[in-house]
């Protein structure tokens, strides 16, 4: 699947292949139709890898199912 990812600071996001998200115990997998970026997804990029716990972050998690 594809995702829109923040990879570093001064970097535009990228559109990245991802793996398809398997499900743990409890857990389900919702198909999203789409994804929107709300002002936490820029404050992320904006502070940058200091705030990143890790990196790619991918973006979007205003959902529409």
């Amino acid at each position: 699947m594809k995702a829109w990812q923040f990879e570093g600071t001064g970097k535009p996001i990228s559109l990245n292949e991802v793996p398809e998200p398997v499900p743990g115990p409890g857990e389900v997998v919702i198909d999203v139709k789409a994804a929107g970026l709300c002002h936490s997804d820029i404050m992320y990029m904006e502070v940058g890898e200091v705030s990143m716990p890790f990196l790619p972050m991918t973006q979007g998690h205003e959902n529409a199912a």
